[in-house]
């Protein structure tokens, strides 16, 4: 069982963005088809989703909701929110087809996961809805911790007269907690058991503790939000999903005009007519640094073709004939889109 905080997921993707990053050079976007996190048996082509963690009415869990600040139905409606997260990844993957059964039953509570489904269960419910697989969220849990910390500002008017106003800061943690299970009925085992947790920090500010919480995002809107991000990447975990990358490209070089022209072509979407200016200045420009611009611009044009073979030859070019170093930094890039295209070939039965 193992447990996952998508913030370093996001983190990971961001840094890929970013890498780049410079006042010459422009942004550009790549759909790239991600791999899964292992491959699930090829018999599986569709899929159903059921929410297993309706929370149960009890003593206890009323104390708890009391205690954590959740709110009558918030789980109900965050562990809704999380299959339509996971539909909605599953949705955009050429590897299954979903389907949405909207079954719901009350789960066991806590943090343990239940007992599973009954084998009779998951095939009542595939052969229902036509599905080889039950994909379920077995447990749910919200929790919010709240802080608060006082300060105070200064300020003159308009006589000079210095003005102190106190304020409070409201700083509220908030932690979604859920487990899935992956049901294969054809060999009738679990293939996955999987643990998410997902949090987000809010920070607001006011004049007392009341004003300043009263200030944070509401809360059902928060772990609703949370829980439909935390679907999406249970359904990343289980299937090639399509997502956006962010490429940047060299805008200009030191008295190149062609650097410039080609940038302008590569911004409305004309990458052919860019690459063979490209190719000129890396033929024929004495300034190495200009080459290596155009060349690293040549492995941006290559990989939007999906030639990524063709990309790396012309990264490794920018970086060894004329030592731009951006170029290492997407030569290990491209590496790492060649092993996850071949992860994806693999888990698609494209092998």
């Amino acid at each position: 069982m193992k447990t996952i905080n998508s913030h370093a997921s996001f983190l990971f993707t961001t840094l890929l963005g970013l890498l780049f990053l410079s006042s010459c050079m422009s942004t550009t976007q790549l759909q790239v088809l991600q791999p899964a996190a292992f491959k699930v048996p090829e018999h599986i082509e569709t899929v159903a989703t059921v929410n297993r963690s309706l929370p149960k009415k009890s003593f206890t869990n009323a104390i708890e909701g009391m205690i954590t600040g959740e709110g009558i139905g918030m789980d109900r409606s965050g562990g809704k929110r999380a299959t339509e997260g996971l539909s909605n990844v599953l949705t955009r993957t050429p590897r299954f087809k979903v389907v949405h059964t909207g079954i719901e039953e009350k789960g066991s509570g806590g943090y343990r996961f239940p007992e599973p489904l009954s084998w009779e269960q998951v095939e009542q419910i595939c052969v229902q809805y036509g599905a080889d697989a039950v994909v379920a969220i077995e447990k749910f849990d919200s929790d919010f911790t709240t802080d608060f910390n006082s300060g105070t500002t200064t300020r003159k008017d308009d006589a000079g007269n210095e003005i102190v106003r106190r304020y409070t800061q409201a700083t509220r943690n908030t932690e979604v907690r859920m487990g899935w299970r992956l049901y294969d009925l054809k060999n009738r085992r679990i293939i996955d058991e999987f643990d998410v947790m997902e949090g987000v920090v809010h920070d607001a500010e006011g004049d007392s503790q009341g004003d300043a919480e009263n200030r944070l995002p509401d809360k059902y809107r928060t772990v609703d939000e949370v829980s439909y991000m935390a679907g999406e990447l249970y359904g990343m975990r289980i299937a090639p999903t399509w997502i956006t990358v962010y490429r940047n490209f060299y805008t200009k070089g030191k008295k190149s005009d062609a650097l410039a022209e080609a940038a302008r072509l590569a911004k409305i979407d004309r990458w052919d007519e860019a690459s063979a200016i490209w190719k000129n200045v890396v033929e024929t420009d004495p300034n190495p640094k200009n080459a290596g611009k155009a060349a690293f611009n040549l492995a941006l044009a290559s990989e939007r073709m999906g030639h990524l073979g063709l990309a790396l030859d012309w990264a490794e070019k920018a970086y060894q004939d004329f030592g731009n170093k951006k170029g290492l930094d997407y030569v290990s890039i491209l590496n790492r889109r060649m092993y996850d295209e071949q992860r994806v070939d693999e888990q698609l039965g494209d092998d």
